[in-house]
Order: C-alpha cells, then structure tokens, then sequence
C-alpha cells in the first residue's frame, strides 16, 4: 500500500545511518562490507537487516543475542551521543 512505501522511504536514512553509526562505533573493517551490503538493499530491507548489523557488531550470534541486551545498550547509548555530538558541531558551526 502506499503508507507503507511511504513509511520505507522515510526509514530508510535512519536505518542506514545507524547501521553506519554502528560500523564506525565497533569494527568499521569488518563491518564496512556489510554496511554497504545493507546501503545497496533499497527500499526492501527490513529491521532485521539492521539487527543483523547490531549482532555483528557486538560480535554475538543469533542464539545469544537475547541474552546481550546490556551490550546493545551500550551500543544504543554510544550512537546516541555520536550523534548528538555531531548536532552539537553542526549548531556551534552555524553560529560562525
């Protein structure tokens, strides 16, 4: 339906950056083909997509993932201070 491609196109960004948030947050070498695997998927990808990246960046399989939530917190709290950091630079380079 066309809320749904709506809803796609408006959660594409955010996906995307987080999953890179993610690469440069851990192992970017490792990460790096993944993510670009995850960009190139389009409109299509899903949030399990995205979760296959937050597993592969803590490093733990699919068995264990439910078992490392306070890792994922970790890395949940870590994107979000990149990225107010980088809304921090933003505005304190607007005020130049």
């Amino acid at each position: 339906s066309l809320s749904a491609k709506v809803l796609a196109v408006m959660d594409w960004v955010p996906q995307r950056l987080l999953g890179l948030t993610f690469a440069v947050l851990s192992s970017f070498s490792q990460l790096c083909g993944d993510w670009l695997v995850f960009l190139k998927q389009g409109l299509s990808s899903s949030v399990d997509d995205l979760s296959s990246l937050a597993q592969n960046a803590l490093n733990v399989s699919q068995a264990t993932a439910s078992q490392n939530k306070a890792a994922l917190n970790v890395l949940l709290n870590r994107s979000i201070i990149v990225w107010l950091l980088i809304v921090l630079l933003f505005y304190i380079g607007s005020l130049f």
